[in-house]
């Protein structure tokens, strides 16, 4: 007679702990992507500036290849990307050459992907004399 009323208080305790976590599961309904006009102000196309060391351009594809100006220790760490630019930025990659420093405004375009908006060529840093 104990035996059953363990084997009872067993399953009653088991049978409490499923329900309870079922009951504890959230049933609201998914909330549906937000619409351009709900998104936040920094989520929809704003542009950024970003400094950017030129690895690359290619006149064919409207394109340019940099890599990401970071500390030296990391620099392994970045990988260089690709990206479109707007036929309004296109003179001035006419001017950029390979190993120069650029700060680009960079954009959403309608697919969201990242293109090249306008690109400003930075003096190079100047390198102290040795002696």
């Amino acid at each position: 007679m104990q035996r059953f009323s363990l084997v009872c208080l067993g399953l009653l305790v088991a049978f409490a702990l499923v329900g309870g976590k079922a009951l504890a599961q959230d049933t609201a309904a998914p909330q549906p992507p937000l619409t351009e006009k709900a998104r936040p102000a920094e989520e929809k196309s704003a542009a950024k500036d970003e400094t950017f060391v030129v690895l690359s351009t290619n006149d064919a594809t409207k394109s340019i290849t940099v890599k990401k100006q970071t500390d030296p220790l990391r620099a392994e760490l970045e990988l260089e990307k690709t990206l479109l630019v707007e036929d309004k930025a296109l003179a001035s990659m006419k001017n950029v050459r390979p190993g120069q420093t650029v700060k680009l405004k960079l954009k959403k375009d309608a697919k969201g992907k990242e293109v090249v908006s306008s690109i400003e060529s930075l003096p190079t840093p100047a390198t102290p004399e040795k002696q």
